[in-house]
């Protein structure tokens, strides 16, 4: 995990340690859709950043696929 996946895994945790009012709820899973959407973003666009560097000739950018745990993954 890096420090954005511990922020928003610690900002889960927080919104579920007491009960919280539906306002509370709401702010907390806005600001975890938003942290989720920045992540994303950054995942999608560091192949990209990493061409930029490259002394490679003709280097192109690579897409990015999110891997989800499947039944057979997790055991």
């Amino acid at each position: 995990m890096d420090r954005r996946d511990e922020a928003l895994a610690a900002e889960v945790d927080i919104a579920l340690r007491r009960p919280r009012s539906a306002g509370e709820l709401t702010d907390a899973l806005q600001r975890i859709t938003g942290d989720t959407a920045r992540l994303a973003t950054l995942a999608e666009e560091l192949p990209s950043l990493g061409t930029l560097g490259s002394s490679v000739p003709d280097a192109v950018p690579v897409v990015a696929r999110c891997r989800r745990p499947t039944a057979a993954g997790m055991r």
